[in-house]
């Protein structure tokens, strides 16, 4: 039985232990280390994660939550997504490192993608592009590196450089996906954000 299938069994189950014990097991971990990569406190992730894991079983519980969707993937979109709004609630700088507004829709592609087959789909339109667009992309949106992080990496300048060549690879992208609209409608199905960008 798949992750999913077995979380979703318990939730309908109402086995609340069994649930929240997996999930903080299986999901919680690679959350709590991108958004402290973010600048994120521990008690504000705990905060978020837990409030994630109440709309899953909501939607779990009414029906709305899809079971080829990606529990993995909701759970950190919802997290961060509550996270960045309580940052914005606090005024505080709304500037997070590794966070573009303009390109909110990468993170969650990385995300969405990452636990099932659609990751690769991705992946190889990433290579399309050529060796360093898809070294920046993956690094970037696949293993949630920063940007500093990615010219020590790949021997770029500095990180600097590594944002204008980010940047001349999302036009290159959003020319491709213009192009094919099989990949375009991948993308689009995990973020409506994106069509700004096509």
């Amino acid at each position: 039985m798949k992750f999913e299938e077995k979380i979703i069994q318990a939730v309908l189950e109402r086995d609340d232990q069994r649930v929240i014990s997996t999930l903080y097991q299986k999901a919680y971990p690679p959350i709590e280390r991108t958004l402290k990569r973010q600048g994120a406190d521990t008690d504000d992730i705990q905060d978020a994660f837990q409030d994630a894991m109440v709309i899953l079983v909501r939607k779990i519980r009414n029906g709305s939550f899809k079971k080829e969707e990606s529990i993995n993937s909701f759970l950190f979109i919802i997290s961060r997504n509550l996270w960045i709004n309580k940052i914005k609630r606090d005024n505080k700088s709304q500037s997070i490192e590794g966070y573009d507004v303009e390109s909110e829709w990468d993170t969650d592609i990385q995300f969405q993608a990452s636990v099932n087959e659609k990751e690769h789909t991705i992946r190889k339109a990433f290579e399309m592009l050529g060796d360093k667009c898809a070294n920046v992309f993956k690094a970037i949106l696949f293993s949630g590196q920063k940007y500093k992080e990615v010219a020590e990496e790949f021997g770029f300048a500095n990180e600097g450089v590594v944002k204008i060549i980010k940047s001349r690879c999302k036009e290159k992208l959003v020319k491709l996906l213009q192009n094919e609209s099989e990949l375009r409608d991948l993308f689009i199905g995990y973020d409506q954000r994106f069509t700004k960008y096509i």
